[in-house]
């Protein structure tokens, strides 16, 4: 049994498969998962064999059309901020991904917290009750926002950044 139909052909199969994995996975990541980001980013590395070893019709131009679908997607979907409202539906807590290093910043009420969770890994919030919120994330793990006497407070403190606020007028 030969792996090739052809041996004279054998890149131009091999860029095949990659481009229809490529697609596939491509495919899934859009419609049918719900966290692409990095799906889109795996599904990237198939569509590198039909860009070195395909023709430019066939092969190179639907994977660079390909990978330009991927790209836009996940440009736009990668910095919108996360809305997550509380059970009663007056607290609305805001997962903002730019500004902080590449990680969440988390904004309840008229609070900011500048967090440690990156925002390359899978991370979520969810609402325990009204008085408690929960940034759940991959590399840190759960961080919880609690109010108290009308305040928000954060524990365990150490996943917690603080960061100097700007006044007007002072000096850079």
């Amino acid at each position: 049994m030969k792996f090739f139909e052809d041996p004279k052909k054998w890149r131009s199969e091999l860029a095949a498969i990659g481009l229809t994995a490529g697609a596939v996975m491509i495919f899934f990541s859009l419609f049918a998962l719900g966290d692409p980001n990095v799906w889109l980013l795996m599904s990237c590395i198939p569509l590198l064999l039909p860009l070195f070893l395909g023709s430019w019709l066939k092969m190179k131009l639907p994977a660079l059309l390909f990978l330009t679908l991927s790209g836009c997607f996940l440009g736009i979907t990668r910095f919108d901020p996360i809305k997550e409202i509380s059970p009663d539906g007056k607290t609305v807590a805001i997962l903002y991904v730019r500004g902080n290093n590449n990680c969440y910043t988390v904004r309840l009420d008229r609070q900011v917290f500048c967090t440690g969770a990156s925002i390359y890994q899978k991370a979520r919030g969810v609402w325990k009750n009204n008085d408690l919120f929960v940034l759940e994330s991959s590399d840190i793990g759960p961080t919880e926002f609690r109010r108290e006497d009308g305040m928000w407070k954060a524990s365990p403190k150490e996943h917690i950044r603080i960061t100097p606020q700007k006044t007007k007028g002072a000096m850079p």
